[in-house]
């Protein structure tokens, strides 16, 4: 054979193995480690006889769930990954594009010549075959040594969706003040983007307040790491709307967040909070007297100012020693008369307990379970009893607690009658429900009872 059929020989010969290779490499993406990419062995491999070709190795886990896609700090994969394209670029303008389809790694293998400088982009997919909405991005640039190379890549989440804060934003109006706005961003799968790695694309978000009080520090959200604040001096717009849109104006669904200026509330010393809060004892109970001085020492400790018992006789003794030793602590006691006590017997059982240490009296307890035509004798009681009090020279300034009853009924059953008490008394046993909806009625159960004075609460819970 002459020596240029040789030559003619040997050019097709490394044409077709140059071709095998390239497609053989193209073929490498559902394996999941890498390395096992085709084409080990064959002409232009790191491994076989020519040492000047070099290898791109790409290997993307893809974790199984959106915690743990959170979890890498300078990348974030969407767990819904299901393929990637891979572009190789060079210098001199040549291109070269995979796709590799994933399972729990996305692996791809290129070849390259070694030395030449190159800029490798990944694209991660929803749909196999590089098909589907784009998840993540990434892409890095290298100069290849012969043989294999692993690619860096630090994948960027693509947003598609972004929720901003709660529905509405509360600042107090005419005040001055700051409340975070919580940004969580979505990708195309719907999985959200968590962790610190920036997005592929910043949020840039707006504010509709054309009076120009209120500000978003900062207004640029470039990961799912950025603190936002929403800045008010007081004085914004009727409801102005938080807005987002991505800064290289792609296409992006935004919940928005309105702000809502709440009534300015006036500030009150937390000493006036302690001092609604009052506690149930029964210190003449004969079982309250083995743990007298734990109990004592509880209530003052507590720092409440206010003890409910009831009125026992003045020959009880310790009974009155121990609430004029809480008086002596500034607790004073609101004491409930039994049932057929008149204003003689009140005031002499009274005068047992030192100066101001009788906060209120109060009204029998739960009356309404003493049997039928209750509400009339108790009202008879009533009026009976407060003119009395009234005119009792050491009892008169006392204010005087109407009846605490049991059942809504019970309180309809005493409308009118607000002439016979100084205060009303809401006794809310919440028993059993959820503390709101037993608050909610109890007020509207007191409300034909009381006088414009006011209530008295009684909560347990």
């Amino acid at each position: 054979m002459t020596s240029p059929t040789r030559r003619v020989l040997r050019r097709q010969l490394a044409a077709f193995a140059s071709a095998t290779l390239a497609g053989l490499a193209g073929c490498g993406g559902g394996n999941d480690a890498p390395g096992d990419g085709p084409a080990a062995n064959v002409a232009g491999d790191p491994a076989g006889p020519a040492s000047t070709a070099a290898w791109l190795d790409i290997d993307v886990p893809v974790p199984a769930t959106a915690a743990a896609a959170a979890t890498d700090a300078r990348s974030w994969v969407s767990p819904a990954t299901r393929s990637a394209s891979v572009a190789v670029s060079t210098a001199g303008g040549t291109n070269t594009v995979q796709a590799a389809d994933c399972t729990t790694h996305c692996v791809a293998s290129l070849p390259v010549a070694a030395g030449e400088p190159v800029t490798v982009a990944v694209d991660l997919h929803a749909g196999v075959a590089g098909s589907g909405a784009v998840l993540g991005r990434a892409s890095a640039q290298l100069s290849p040594a012969a043989g294999h190379n692993a690619v860096p890549l630090a994948f960027s989440g693509v947003v598609a969706r972004v929720v901003l804060g709660a529905p509405v934003l509360h600042l107090a109006a005419a005040v001055a003040g700051s409340t975070p706005l919580t940004v969580q961003a979505f990708d195309a799968s719907g999985a959200p983007i968590t962790g610190s790695a920036p997005f592929a694309h910043a949020l840039v978000l707006s504010d509709t307040d054309a009076s120009g009080s209120t500000r978003l520090e900062p207004a640029v959200v470039t990961s799912p790491a950025t603190v936002v604040a929403l800045q008010s001096t007081g004085a914004a717009d009727a409801s102005p709307v938080i807005g987002a849109a991505l800064q290289d104006g792609g296409t992006l669904a935004v919940q928005t967040a309105s702000l809502d200026t709440l009534p300015s509330m006036p500030v009150v010393p937390a000493a006036s909070f302690v001092d609604s809060i009052g506690v149930n004892t029964h210190l003449y109970y004969p079982s309250y007297t083995r743990v007298a001085a734990p109990v004592r020492q509880a209530l003052v400790d507590s720092g409440v100012r206010h003890v409910r018992d009831g009125f026992a006789p003045a020959t009880r003794s310790a009974f009155y020693a121990a609430l004029n030793d809480l008086a002596a602590q500034g607790i004073r006691a609101d004491l409930i008369v039994a049932y057929g006590m008149d204003a003689g017997e009140i005031a002499r059982d009274a005068a047992a307990l030192a100066p101001g240490a009788l906060e209120a009296i109060e009204a029998p307890n739960e009356y309404d379970h003493s049997g039928a035509g209750w509400d009339t004798r108790l009202a008879n009681e009533l009026a009976a009893l407060r003119p009395a009090l009234k005119a009792s020279p050491t009892l008169a300034g006392v204010p005087f607690i109407g009846p605490s009853l049991t059942t809504q009924a019970a309180y309809a059953a005493m409308a009118g009658r607000s002439s016979l008490m100084d205060f009303g008394n809401m006794h809310d046993y919440f028993a059993g429900f959820f503390p709101a909806p037993a608050a909610g009625a109890a007020p509207a159960s007191a409300r034909p009872t009381a006088p414009s004075s006011g209530t008295w609460a009684r909560r347990r819970r």
